[in-house]
Parts: structure tokens; C-alpha cells; sequence
């Protein structure tokens, strides 16, 4: 899991996200929030730093990371740190028994 705190909200937790890693060099990195605290200002930075943080763990471990991404700023902002695209139009499907 991956955290970000800020020292300018006495240390509150304002981002976390996962990185799920085996002994592949596959990981998925999923489950980017924000807290609905965190002040608007404060976001951006956020969300950069949980993302860039899970790009130094990729680079550093030798693996790729994949995600899937509904929200469209999450998007243009995942393409704008040079993460590449590899499907439109999925749809996605799960079973349980």
C-alpha cells in the first residue's frame, strides 16, 4: 500500500493506493483516493506524489504496472506522466460463485 501524509495537516492521511506485486514482473496498481478532507490545493500534489511513488517502485523492481481507469481526469492525468493506453471501449466483467 502505498500512503501520503502531509505535514501541513499534522500529518493526516490524505492519499493511499495499492500495488499489488508477486514474483512476476506484472503489478496492478489500483484503488487511488484521496481523502474527503484533503483540502482542494492540496489534491494535485496528492495524487501526483501516490503515482509517482508507485513509478519509482515499478522502476526500481523491474515490473510494469497496470490499472484500469473509469474517471476521465484520472485518465488525461495518468497519459500526462506517459503511461500508455492499451484498450478503449472494454468492458469489464467479474463472476462469483
Amino acid at each position: 500500500m502505498v500512503v501520503v501524509a502531509s505535514e501541513e495537516d499534522s500529518g493526516a492521511v490524505l492519499g493511499a493506493a495499492f500495488v499489488y506485486h508477486s514474483n512476476s514482473n506484472l503489478g496492478w496498481f489500483e484503488w487511488l483516493v484521496c481523502h474527503k478532507e484533503c483540502r482542494r490545493e492540496y489534491r494535485s500534489n496528492v495524487l501526483n506524489g501516490i503515482i509517482g511513488f508507485a513509478e519509482d517502485y515499478a522502476k526500481t523492481n523491474g515490473m510494469l504496472l497496470f490499472t484500469s481507469v473509469k474517471n476521465v481526469n484520472l485518465i488525461n492525468r495518468l497519459e500526462s506522466r506517459k503511461w500508455k493506453k492499451t484498450d478503449g471501449g472494454m468492458t469489464n466483467f467479474i463472476f462469483g460463485g
